[in-house]
């Protein structure tokens, strides 16, 4: 009895333990190797948006903007690229570099006509009745698009019955075709796998992705892209676990070499746009880039219900929008090396020295150490103060970064 008393207690230690590092999974295997450049840069950080701002962002994901299967070719070889033709425009204007999201089959194309879709009936979450007909439509998008697109990205979350009725064989099947075709038109097109979902942590697109890579479908893919999403009780922190059970998947199939990027990710808040969402945006990116996600893919820019960041009506810029430029004035050209838990409190080491410091709820006294010697706090409001003669500080939900000498 006295055995099993101190298994359980030690147990205990562990879990409730005051200090403990985060060591992501992928790092172990991958981002210790000393010739990969671990150094953010503005590539990182991309978007979802039909409108554009002060805002900054690189890489510019074309989910909800018009220009699905349905939206490009309404009737059979009736092409409509007026609205793509826009987008691709706006993006080499601006420097932003596309990913276009493809599949969600126009109803005449449908295997099943009569699934329901919630962008309407022109629009069906179904395979195609005819693989030659979902090959048409990549060699055409890719032919006129050739050299100004360089990202493919098979289908939006098929784990979901909105977006995807059917086997995974079948997906396999057309992540295929489109792999072979895409390349033979560029070989340098990429393409990343269908993005399952990771709604507030539910692992279900995880078991889809291990059944879809167990099929084959890591053949027909560059990159590995996944979702993740957070709200009121499930908090940005539950990444470290479903990023490293992801990475557990991708070892098992041998393709933990291949990039992984977040292609679509947000928050889903009561209390939406106010100062927690602010501290979500910065939490978020922190612990992606830190876990070893390539990309980062905000969702959205205009859109109200999830990850709002600019209100459009009003011309005006969210708390949480803010929260996203300073975030990447605080990231762009350093280096993640550390992250630890410290009796609650978040401690985020960058290579210039600085700390980010954050709690997953409420808040905590921190005494600076003295051998920091801390001399600004930076707050994701924008603004900064100068440490003078301060022993403590309230950490809280939302992230500060502390300058150090």
């Amino acid at each position: 009895m006295n055995f099993f008393k101190n298994i359980i207690l030690f147990l205990f230690f562990l879990i409730t333990s005051v200090s403990c590092v985060i060591i992501p999974f992928r790092k172990s295997n991958i981002h210790y190797n000393s010739t990969i450049d671990l150094t953010i840069d503005a590539n990182y950080f991309g978007m979802h948006t039909t409108h554009f701002s002060e805002i900054p962002f690189r890489f510019w994901r074309l989910w909800d903007a018009y220009v699905f299967w349905p939206d490009l070719e309404k009737e059979h070889n009736q092409w409509h690229f007026e609205t793509l033709d826009k987008h691709v425009e706006i993006a080499e204007k601006n420097s932003y570099t596309i990913v276009l999201t493809l599949g969600q089959t126009p109803y005449w194309a449908a295997s099943n006509p009569y699934i329901k879709s919630p962008y309407g009936d022109r629009v069906k979450p179904v395979a195609p009745k005819s693989i030659d007909l979902w090959a048409n439509y990549i060699r055409v998008v890719g032919t006129r698009y050739k050299g100004r697109i360089k990202y493919w990205e098979i289908w939006n979350e098929p784990d979901i019955f909105l977006f995807y009725n059917g086997s995974i064989q079948k997906m396999v099947e057309l992540a295929k075709v489109a792999y072979e075709i895409l390349k033979e038109i560029d070989k340098d097109n990429q393409i990343i796998s269908p993005s399952i979902t990771g709604w507030k942590g539910w692992p279900g697109g995880l078991w889809w992705l291990d059944m879809y890579l167990s099929l084959g479908g890591g053949k027909y893919c560059d990159i590995i892209g996944f979702h993740f999403y957070n709200g009121d009780l499930t908090y940005p922190e539950i990444a470290f676990t479903h990023i490293k059970n992801l990475y557990e998947i991708l070892k098992r199939h041998k393709l933990l070499d291949k990039p992984v990027w977040n292609t679509e990710s947000g928050f889903h808040l009561r209390r939406k746009f106010n100062e927690l969402a602010a501290g979500y945006v910065a939490r978020m990116h922190i612990i992606n880039i830190y876990m070893g996600v390539d990309k980062f893919f905000w969702y959205g820019m205009d859109n109200e219900q999830f990850g709002w960041l600019y209100d459009f009506k009003n011309n005006k810029i969210k708390d949480s929008g803010i929260a996203y430029i300073e975030i990447q004035k605080w990231l762009i050209g350093k280096k993640i090396i550390g992250l630890r838990k410290e009796n609650g409190i978040y401690i985020c080491v960058l290579n210039s020295k600085e700390k980010i410091l954050w709690v997953q709820r409420g808040k905590k006294e921190f005494y600076l150490p003295k051998e920091w010697g801390s001399k600004e706090i930076w707050f994701l409001n924008g603004e900064i103060t100068e440490i003078k003669n301060i022993e403590k500080i309230n950490i809280t939900e939302t992230p500060v970064m502390i300058l150090v000498n």
